[in-house]
């Protein structure tokens, strides 16, 4: 029996296929929240959605979330076998790693405070006067200097590998001996 010999898929099918799965996770999240009305349930909610979307997609028998199989991608082990459900998980947890500060911030008392607050406001001033609350003042700062720090530590940990080494592995895809491949 002969065994299949699989490329190793590129950089920029990796990134727009996690583009196509945010798209789609963005919708079912804004959905989400329209039952879920609570901030910190929400994003809960949508962490939970997230992980078990990946988790789930990944370990499957297509092997590859829809954003995947739309760039003819698929996620297996190093020699093509497909992923159990541990190691699907492992590496969706090698994923997030560097996204923790980020949804520590996003699900924290003080931030969903201010949500919760803004969260049926539509007229500018109320919203300018609940963002000059002292205990709101600096979270936007704080949150968005978190995202740009977790996009520059994602692109050189995570995706500049992809770009130029031999295997095109992302760190998650080092750690947990997992690799996406080309579809034949």
């Amino acid at each position: 029996m002969t065994e299949k010999i699989f490329q190793p898929a590129g950089g920029w099918s990796r990134i727009a296929a996690v583009f196509l799965d945010c798209f789609f996770l963005l919708l079912v999240c804004v959905l989400v929240f329209a039952v879920v009305r609570n901030v910190q349930a929400y994003n809960l909610a949508c962490q939970i959605l997230i992980a078990a979307y990946f988790i789930y997609f990944e370990g499957s028998l297509r092997q590859a979330t829809p954003g995947k199989r739309a760039m003819k991608i698929f996620v297996a082990t190093k020699d093509g076998k497909r992923l159990s459900w541990q190691k699907s998980a492992l590496r969706y947890l090698a994923w997030i790693v560097f996204s923790l500060p980020y949804i520590f911030l996003t699900i924290g008392p003080r931030y969903a405070s201010m949500n919760e607050q803004l969260l049926n406001v539509s007229d500018p001033e109320t919203v300018k006067r609940i963002m000059a609350e002292p205990q709101n003042q600096g979270l936007t700062t704080q949150l968005s200097i978190s995202l740009i720090f977790y996009i520059l530590i994602g692109l050189a940990f995570y995706f500049l590998p992809m770009f130029f080494s031999k295997e095109k592995a992302g760190l998650h895809d080092r750690l947990t001996g997992t690799q996406v491949f080309k579809r034949p």
